[in-house]
């Protein structure tokens, strides 16, 4: 069997287009549907699709790898396959199940659209041998979640003319040639910012869960937001209002707070363990050593927090209905964060001086043999 990519997507997204082909067999499954057609070689193509009521919720099932839904597709494929060539092809959600269904079975190859990464649900030997391509379109938000191990091909949009546009119409999301293949293109701004947030979900560094459950309490998600990223961003983009991302940002600028409060409790515990037979300058130069680490590192996490909340906010002015509303808040709200933060770094400065003369203070008074005689001594 032998398709070109406009025919895939008219396939995957159009079923009544199958001509020439015979359904064979058909399964519903929580939200999905797989289709099993034949040709007049007895080659299949099967067709995954997904219509559920809550996609969010099964998208986040299905990339935690909680769902049923890509077994289900595997059986489906391991039962229809045949004995000749199999294809699969499916549209975003729908295309993921079908990447997972090739990538457990073998000899089976095929084209998905905007398909999320599955490549964490399988096994090394399972990675390797994938043979299907995702054809992503430009800005496409869905494909950038989740971990990819197979070919990925974007495609270029049939709207030209500016560097954020989503198209609306999926069939503005792609460009064919005079044989019926994709033109490819750039993945788009949106695409890149969400697939490097998507990235920092495997490491969970602290900044980022908490610059996530900053928009996570936002949205009302209860549960760690770094885990639901697709959730906390759709929903950002479905339900945004201004007061939501002004909360957040005032959410996010509070948690920058708490971390520099403890690099102060770390730093305070460091400065009180130095040895008693320490000398002045030994004291000030352990002071100098610990201090330049406490504000480097709180000047690392500054930036980090910073760079983050950026890139959630530029996807939401790109993605969001109400942008241009956002865009009129979004220098002010940054610039405040911003201001938010250095008073933080400066607190920290302050709270470790004050804490260097109590501890010279106490020092000065242990030399002297009259406890009666004290002095306040200050730098």
């Amino acid at each position: 069997m032998k398709l070109t990519e406009q025919q895939y997507i008219t396939l995957a997204t159009v079923l009544e287009a199958a001509d020439g082909l015979e359904l064979t067999d058909k399964l519903a499954f929580a939200g999905a549907t797989a289709y099993a057609y034949k040709d007049e070689y007895n080659d299949r193509l099967i067709i995954f699709t997904y219509k559920g009521a809550d996609w969010l919720a099964d998208l986040q099932s299905l990339l935690s790898g909680q769902s049923s839904m890509p077994e289900e597709a595997s059986r489906f494929v391991l039962k229809n396959k045949g004995e000749g060539n199999c294809q699969v092809t499916g549209y975003s959600m729908g295309g993921a199940l079908a990447l997972y269904a090739a990538s457990v079975n073998d000899g089976i190859g095929g084209v998905v659209f905007d398909a999320p990464g599955i490549a964490n649900l399988l096994t090394t030997e399972q990675s390797g041998k994938v043979q299907v391509k995702n054809i992503v379109a430009y800005n496409s938000l869905v494909s950038a979640l989740g971990k990819h191990n197979e070919e990925i091909v974007f495609a270029r949009s049939g709207i030209e003319g500016t560097d954020f546009l989503i198209p609306d119409s999926l069939w503005q999301r792609y460009t064919f040639d005079s044989q019926g293949n994709v033109i490819t293109g750039e993945k788009g701004n949106a695409y890149a910012m969400l697939s490097r947030i998507n990235t920092l979900t495997e490491e969970h560094t602290p900044v980022f869960d908490a610059v996530m459950s900053g928009f996570g309490d936002t949205v009302g998600l209860t549960e760690r937001a770094s885990d639901h990223l697709g959730y906390v961003i759709f929903t950002l983009i479905d339900q945004l209002d201004v007061g939501k991302v002004r909360g957040a940002l005032t959410e996010i600028a509070y948690k920058y707070e708490r971390m520099v409060d403890e690099k102060f409790r770390v730093w305070r515990t460091e400065m009180n363990n130095i040895p008693e037979s320490f000398l002045f300058d030994d004291i000030h130069a352990k002071f100098e050593q610990l201090s330049e680490a406490a504000m480097l590192e709180a000047a690392e996490v500054a930036e980090e927090f910073n760079e983050i909340t950026q890139a959630v906010l530029s996807i939401l002015l790109i993605c969001s209905p109400i942008g241009d509303q956002l865009m009129d808040h979004i220098e002010e709200w940054l610039d405040k964060l911003t201001d938010a933060i250095m008073e933080c770094m400066e607190k920290l400065s302050n709270q470790m001086t004050g804490h260097l003369d109590k501890v010279v203070e106490t020092y000065m008074n242990q030399m002297f043999k009259f406890p009666e005689l004290k002095l306040d001594f200050e730098f």
